[in-house]
């Protein structure tokens, strides 16, 4: 792939190339590629009809319950939140927020909306260790200010 960013960890103390590691061979979710400019039109679309119903929409960013009519929360990010269809839904700024984040062996990723005011961060980063889901919920409050 042209201009592929290659994927470092951190390992012993010193950062090494994990872009070819053996695991890549294994999984099938791998080989996904993006852009910042690709996530951004993704993002756009979401505040249309383009790529499902507004009430799909609303069904994805509300939570989900289990049978016995729980909500399903979630502490995977850095703070508690719920879960919906493929989204962690959670409050910045008492404004509601979606995301998710997504990696790979030397690479991580996040996105973060804030519907009500159409702010989005995005973070692509060719480590896997960082912590993305802080570095977009500081993006999204500068962005809100």
């Amino acid at each position: 792939m042209p201009r592929l960013a290659l994927g470092y960890a951190k390992r012993d103390g010193t950062w090494r190339d994990v872009t070819y590691s053996p695991e890549n061979a294994v999984y099938g979710e791998d080989g996904i590629y993006s852009t910042i400019n690709d996530l951004y039109k993704w993002d756009q679309a979401l505040y249309t009809e383009r790529l499902v119903s507004r009430a799909t929409l609303e069904m994805a960013f509300a939570p989900g319950h289990t049978n016995d009519g729980k909500e399903i929360r979630t502490d995977l990010l850095t703070h508690p939140s719920s879960y919906g269809f493929g989204w962690f839904i959670s409050e910045l700024r008492a404004e509601k927020t979606v995301e998710h984040s997504g990696g790979w062996s030397g690479y991580a990723t996040h996105i973060l909306r804030v519907p009500s005011r159409q702010v989005t961060a995005i973070v692509l980063t060719n480590s896997s260790n960082g912590d993305v889901p802080d570095i977009a919920e500081q993006m999204a409050e500068i962005a809100m200010r």
